[in-house]
């Protein structure tokens, strides 16, 4: 229906219908926010009559804070009559009114600003929830310092620049909040799919992560040396399953080294191109409106859908210590398992000293 409506206008007139539903849509977005607090302010404890309960030794209604230090107190059960109402979790609702809450006593520059529709209000949303666990003076100097910014600059500069001013105005938060994003650290492994593939994902140390993938990519580098045409991440992931089996490994990386050095590509030749890492530290905005799933945490089982595997178990050989030498100790040979998975052009070998000639 809308369709045939607007295929009708030319294309001046159907840009401009464009901008208007873009304005009415944040004009609604600022609107619903101030729905928000004027619905948590008619239940403040003050002005909310007391609602009837069987027993008091049951428990009663209790008044909660939301939006952090500074923000009035609520009756905990309107956060479900919201969420309800607007067909959201409560988890959901719980969120946008501690966001509005937070914005209205805390961010009063981004709150003007939302009010008169300079700044998209999911932005000034992102803003009160990175900040709730600051101080109300700390939240303030934050305010002062970010609000002529929300909407000048991208997500991710913003994000950046919210956190140099949280870590200037309450180091000691900093602090924890670097302390608990440490602890946050583990590997989590996936349910194999129909196809035999899982998916791991390991949030450790920078410099970890980066000798962890340095090697793997070596050992991509040695398989395309010795014949893999498949791709970087084809044969990156190939990698993973080799790693575990050091002796073979440091074998394949010589045997790659030694083709490189005795055919070195020439300089008029262009190299592989290099495949773009997936950056999983950007924080791109989104028009994330109520239906957004404020609480997925790192370590959440989010990460693989209901049913994730957390144990190491025999799939979590990402953590074996692959020496760069194998030292006179070193296992004459690989193992069983492994032999049957490597490409048809690395024949099995008993010894280290059996690999076939390189071409």
């Amino acid at each position: 229906m809308f369709e045939e409506e607007l295929s009708a206008l030319s294309t001046t007139a159907l840009l401009k219908a464009a901008a208007e539903e873009r304005a009415t849509e944040s004009r609604s977005a600022a609107r619903s926010l101030v729905h928000a607090v004027v619905y948590a302010d008619r239940f403040h404890p003050d002005v909310c009559p007391e609602r009837p309960g069987r027993r008091s030794s049951d428990g009663r209604e209790r008044a909660v804070v939301l939006g952090g230090d500074g923000c009035p107190p609520v009756m905990e059960f309107c956060v479900s009559e919201y969420g309800a109402v607007l067909g959201v979790s409560p988890g959901v609702a719980r969120d946008y009114l501690k966001c509005a809450l937070g914005l209205r006593h805390r961010f009063p520059f981004a709150w003007a600003r939302v009010l008169t529709e300079e700044v998209a209000a999911w932005k000034a949303r992102n803003l009160a929830r990175d900040c709730e666990k600051l101080s109300l003076a700390a939240a303030l100097y934050v305010d002062k310092k970010v609000a002529h910014l929300l909407d000048t600059i991208s997500p991710t500069r913003l994000a950046k620049i919210i956190k140099a001013a949280k870590m200037y105005a309450d180091p000691d938060l900093a602090k924890a909040e670097a302390a608990e994003a440490t602890a946050e650290r583990g590997v989590w492994v996936g349910q194999s799919d129909e196809h035999g593939t899982k998916t791991c994902v390991i949030k450790a140390a920078s410099a970890a992560v980066r000798r962890h993938k340095a090697k793997i990519d070596e050992i991509a580098d040695a398989l395309q040396a010795q014949g893999d045409k498949r791709s970087i991440q084809a044969r990156r992931a190939e990698a993973v399953g080799i790693m575990p089996d050091s002796a073979f490994a440091d074998e394949l990386i010589a045997r790659g080294r030694e083709h490189q050095r005795t055919n070195p590509m020439p300089d008029a030749s262009p190299g592989p191109t290099p495949s773009a890492d997936v950056d999983f530290d950007a924080n791109p905005g989104t028009d994330a409106g109520l239906n957004a799933d404020v609480d997925a945490s790192p370590g959440s089982d989010a990460s693989f859908g209901a049913d994730v595997d957390r144990s190491p178990g025999p799939d979590a050989g990402l953590n074996a210590d692959a020496s760069l030498s194998p030292g006179p100790d070193a296992s004459p040979g690989p193992s069983p398992s492994h032999t049957s998975a490597r490409a048809p052009y690395l024949a099995p070998a008993r010894s280290r000293h059996c690999l076939p000639a390189s071409a």
